[in-house]
């Protein structure tokens, strides 16, 4: 009979509900662009990552990076700082416009080896919620706290499950927004469309973006997947990776965590031996 702890580190590969495998692919790189221009100017984040670099003295690893905007945030203070990420195209925007301090990497956060330790190790803005499988979310758990110093911190940020009203948002078609895209002079408009598969905690959204330019409408179409994690799972799978929570916050202004929270953050350290 299998133990928890077997549970825990072999799921049954067969458990997908309506989401299989094969599905589970992520789409950035087409999107690349258009998530740059809705979250180029996103700051809600940055001042807890300036007042942890501040505390730790950098340099600072982030993980799931996309175009950078953390991490050239924290280089652009003057701090070392390195991103890593899986796709190309936004790595290519993070590195269009050099910045001193700054490396942008491409490599798959699930298994990866810099070579060095960091000070501050992070997950930034729900880029975990990418990791679909138990066994894959615990590989990137150990991958990352492998690259945090012996007194360093890892710090882990996505959407507080609570706050989704999932019944609210499946089978809608919803109007993200609409804006200007100077660089390429053209208009676009974003809606999402969601899929829930509740007992597996995954939720598959398929993004529109609409971009008018000179008349003519080119339409983008890209399906993610997102799994959601809750409080105490979050907690034993930083466990299981030998990580220690410290502490967490339901904000970037350290508020409490509670079932309203909009955001799950999580601070940890390596666990005593």
């Amino acid at each position: 009979m299998a133990s928890s702890t077997d549970a825990l580190e072999e799921p049954d590969p067969g458990r997908r509900g309506r989401f299989p495998a094969a599905l589970l692919a992520l789409g950035y790189d087409e999107l690349a662009r258009y998530y740059e221009l809705e979250y180029a100017d996103y700051d809600r984040d940055l001042p807890f990552y300036h007042e942890l670099i501040r505390r730790t003295s950098g340099p600072f690893l982030d993980l799931g990076c996309g175009t950078g905007r953390v991490a050239r945030s924290l280089a652009e203070a003057g701090f070392e700082a390195v991103g890593l990420d899986s796709s190309e195209d936004m790595l290519a925007i993070g590195r269009s416009t050099p910045v001193a301090n700054l490396q942008l990497l491409r490599g798959d956060m699930r298994g990866f080896d810099l070579g060095r330790a960091f000070p501050l190790v992070a997950i930034t803005l729900n880029a975990f919620m990418h990791v679909i499988d138990l066994k894959d979310q615990l590989a990137t758990l150990r991958s990352a706290a492998r690259h945090v110093m012996p007194n360093g911190l890892f710090v882990i940020s996505t959407i507080n499950p609570y706050s989704v009203s999932l019944q609210d948002t499946e089978a809608k078609l919803i109007h993200e927004f609409t804006m200007d895209d100077p660089l390429a002079g053209s208009r676009v408009s974003k809606f999402s469309a969601r899929e829930v598969d509740t007992a597996d905690q995954i939720e598959r959204v398929t993004f529109f973006y609409d971009e008018v330019k000179d008349g003519q409408l080119r339409r983008t179409v890209t399906t993610l997947d997102f799994r959601y994690t809750y409080r105490y799972e979050l907690e034993l799978l930083l466990q299981r990776a030998g990580l220690r929570v410290t502490r967490v916050y339901g904000g970037y202004d350290l508020e409490p965590y509670d079932i309203t929270s909009s955001v799950l953050l999580m601070v940890a350290e390596h666990a005593p031996a």
